[in-house]
């Protein structure tokens, strides 16, 4: 085409090329072109120096084919490469939030008093670690509940068999003051001191709402047992109590004395004629509280220690020991109020045996000091 727009030569494209055409690129026109109507673009180039340009028509509808041939693969990959990043979050989501999941699920189990849960996920990760803790914290939990449950049904067994060989104290207690002015007035000073004793004692062991005293009382409650047993075995036995100052107001449980004093007494030469030599040991250091009691008996075999021991560790709270409240049971209730703070040992004292307690000067068991201060 020429600067004034005469046309010098065509081919197909009569009908859509006249001397409206302007210079440029990419302009959109409408016409037909080889007998095939529609739009069309034009795209000119100068032939500069030569009074002359040349213009070239694309149908559209050829440029949006090839772009269709590209696009289609495109989106078709694209859609596949969205599909395979969902799956891939869908099932990193779910590896996830399967362990939070089954916990918050079995939270509504523990809320019941169902404690049964395994950890499922091995991993290191946090994840892994929060179901492992979990279910570390769960099994404490249920230990914990169950070790609740069995000190609290041994200390019903406990106040159980107390009241059952319960007798009326006020009614127990007037008898023996009137027998001992009956004493009295026959000048039976001796009868009269243990029948005072025996009352003392039986008041004190038949308090059954006072489960926590000072030590001092147990001391004085051994006293007057020794008072007793001295005048069944002919004075042949004595007895040192070494008490610090400290000592004496530390509130202990009641009944922890007497039964290691009984079995002292009960494996002594007594019975075969001989003495019981004993010595207790009652201080106070570094805020524990120690009870050393020592005896001049047979001793004690390294079988029997290794069945007390065993004993004690599997809880065995039906096992009683001898008469009364029994040696094991001491170490059992002393268990209750102190935890794993509280120790004991049996060493040899050639002759006889020696029995060492440990405990912290404050109860760890506070609700079983607390009802027994209410007690007094």
């Amino acid at each position: 085409m020429t600067e004034d727009g005469r046309v010098l030569y065509e081919q197909g494209a009569k009908g859509i090329v006249d001397s409206r055409l302007s210079d440029g690129v990419y302009h959109q026109y409408k016409g037909s072109m080889e007998g095939n109507p529609g739009y069309y673009y034009m795209e000119s180039m100068e032939a500069h120096g030569r009074g002359f340009k040349l213009i070239k028509f694309t149908p559209i509808s050829a440029v949006i084919g090839i772009v269709q041939q590209i696009v289609a693969p495109v989106a078709v990959v694209n859609i596949l490469l969205l599909l395979f990043m969902f799956l891939y979050l869908f099932f990193v989501y779910t590896g996830m939030m399967r362990p939070v999941k089954r916990i918050a699920n079995n939270m509504k189990e523990v809320q019941k008093g169902v404690f049964d849960y395994k950890a499922v996920s091995k991993s290191g990760d946090e994840i892994g670690q929060m179901d492992q803790q979990y279910e570390k914290m769960v099994s404490d939990i249920d230990f914990l509940i169950n070790q609740k449950m069995r000190n609290e049904v041994e200390i019903t067994k406990s106040k159980l068999k107390t009241l059952q060989a319960q007798i009326n104290p006020h009614f127990l207690n007037n008898i023996l003051q009137t027998i001992s002015t009956q004493a009295l007035c026959e000048s039976a000073s001796e009868t009269n001191k243990m029948i005072c004793s025996l009352a003392r004692m039986l008041q004190y062991n038949m308090e059954v709402d006072k489960e926590v005293v000072y030590l001092e009382e147990e001391t004085a409650n051994i006293r007057h047992y020794l008072k007793l047993q001295n005048q069944r075995y002919e004075n042949r036995i004595s007895c040192s109590i070494a008490q610090d100052q400290e000592s004496r107001f530390v509130r202990v449980p009641k009944m922890i004395l007497q039964p290691l004093i009984e079995n002292a007494i009960k494996y002594s030469h007594l019975k075969t004629g001989g003495t019981c030599c004993l010595e207790v040991k009652l201080f106070v250091r570094d805020e524990f509280l120690h009870i050393q009691v020592s005896d001049d008996g047979q001793g004690i075999s390294e079988a029997k220690k290794a069945e007390i021991a065993g004993l004690y560790k599997v809880n065995e709270m039906n096992v009683m020991e001898g008469h009364g409240i029994g040696f094991l049971n001491v170490l059992f209730r002393l268990r209750i109020f102190y935890g794993d703070s509280f120790h004991w040992e049996i060493r040899d004292n050639d002759p006889g045996c020696r029995i060492y307690l440990t405990m912290p000067r404050e109860m760890q068991n506070r609700g079983a000091e607390d009802e027994g201060i209410s007690g007094r």
